[in-house]
């Protein structure tokens, strides 16, 4: 029993936070929900939803598009942006050219010079310094980060500015959906994660703030963010934690979308979430004081806590488990016998298979977790960001 009972113990340990949490974020919206209708009272609060319907003015939105080598995307990228539902003259683009040797800039100037706003960086140095050249620029009220190869629905602009009518809310984002989920493994378990990540973001933006803004659709008020710390990997965490540091709130609507392709070859796809999540692990490290801190409530004491645990405890003790499995697989059969042991084995294995998809899609955030830990200790990071070819046209 020496190998079963570590093993037994965390797994239902990871079982329960990971199954636990969500049922906690519903029960808390809930208690929330009844808490705002007694005191209010139901007429009250059906008077203040009338007044909410009426549409007020739409604010000007600044759009940041930073791009290296975009060519074959950014025809696309600004005519996706300008045939939006949102009026034209609400809205600015900025498109920030960091260090670009094709002719993405020739692009711009020639089929777009009248609707967007050029600016060129000599030297490409990382994404977080081209959107505080391109904040420079901003004169809307809303300003919403997004890259070359998204894609928005026609509503994603209206969807994300309507949030805003909220004055505590600071920062959204929207659900992301893969277009190409069924083109490898890579891509299944990358929409499997997304699937999850995506119900778990909007539940935390329901109840209190998610930290997880989405770096293709991550609108913020102009006023509230002065800059992207530049040694960052993570600008969308980045910014989401600033926002919250200033008692805003950070939402996801999820009533709109936004579509990229998803790496589909293993290893292009492992390099960039390994470097993505490495980014998350930094910006976690750099908000740290959020942690367990009563002053932010729901996000301090259970929001942030399970991000951490997420990236930090989660990814170590599942490997931990992982290293206890043949151990205690071999103590089953020295314990039950061959009958009884394939029993087990085979009850466990079919249950495993049932899940297939989310296990191995979890096993995989886990390697990948844990390789972003190494490259943390060991201090490898480039603020420069990696691109996909796979994700392009």
């Amino acid at each position: 029993m020496i190998s079963i009972t570590p093993l037994a113990v965390i797994l239902v340990f990871i079982i329960l936070i990971h199954t636990g949490y969500p049922l906690l974020l519903k029960s808390l919206q809930r208690y929330k929900a009844s808490r705002l209708k007694s005191y209010a009272g139901e007429e009250n609060y059906s008077r203040t939803s009338k007044r909410k319907s009426e549409p007020p003015e739409l604010p000007v939105v600044s759009v940041i598009i930073p791009v290296h080598n975009e060519e074959l995307v950014i025809d696309r990228r600004l005519s996706n942006i300008l045939s939006s539902g949102y009026p034209r003259n609400k809205m600015q683009i900025v498109v920030v050219d960091s260090g670009s040797t094709d002719k993405t800039s020739s692009i711009v100037l020639e089929k777009f010079y009248d609707d967007v706003i050029l600016v060129r960086e000599e030297h490409r140095q990382g994404k977080a310094h081209a959107i505080n050249s391109g904040l420079g620029k901003c004169t809307g009220d809303i300003v919403i980060v997004t890259d070359g190869p998204a894609l928005y629905a026609k509503d994603t602009i209206c969807q994300m500015v309507k949030c805003f009518e909220d004055p505590s809310v600071g920062g959204v984002s929207v659900l992301y959906k893969i277009p190409n989920g069924d083109e490898s493994r890579s891509t299944v378990y990358e929409r499997t994660f997304w699937s999850h990540k995506d119900r778990l973001r909007v539940l935390e933006g329901a109840l209190c703030s998610t930290s997880w803004l989405s770096g293709e659709a991550c609108a913020f008020r102009n006023k509230a963010i002065y800059e992207v710390h530049e040694d960052t990997l993570a600008d969308d965490s980045n910014i989401a934690l600033q926002l919250i540091s200033k008692n805003y709130r950070v939402v996801v609507n999820k009533n709109a979308q936004f579509t990229e392709k998803s790496p589909s070859k293993a290893k292009d796809y492992f390099r960039i979430k390994t470097r993505r999540s490495l980014g998350g692990l930094l910006e976690t490290l750099r908000f740290r004081s959020l942690l367990f801190n009563r002053g932010y409530g729901c996000f301090g004491l259970i929001i942030f806590p399970y991000r951490f645990f997420c990236q930090f405890i989660s990814p170590i003790v599942s490997f931990i488990a992982l290293g206890l499995a043949l151990p205690a697989a071999i103590e089953i059969y020295g314990h039950l016998g061959i009958p009884d042991a394939l029993i087990v084995i085979g009850t466990v294995s079919a249950v495993c298979l049932f899940f297939r998809q989310k296990i191995v899609a979890y096993i995989y955030t886990q390697l990948i977790l844990m390789t972003a830990l190494f490259a943390m200790l060991t201090r490898r990071a480039d603020v420069r960001w990696i691109q996909s070819q796979s994700t392009r046209l």
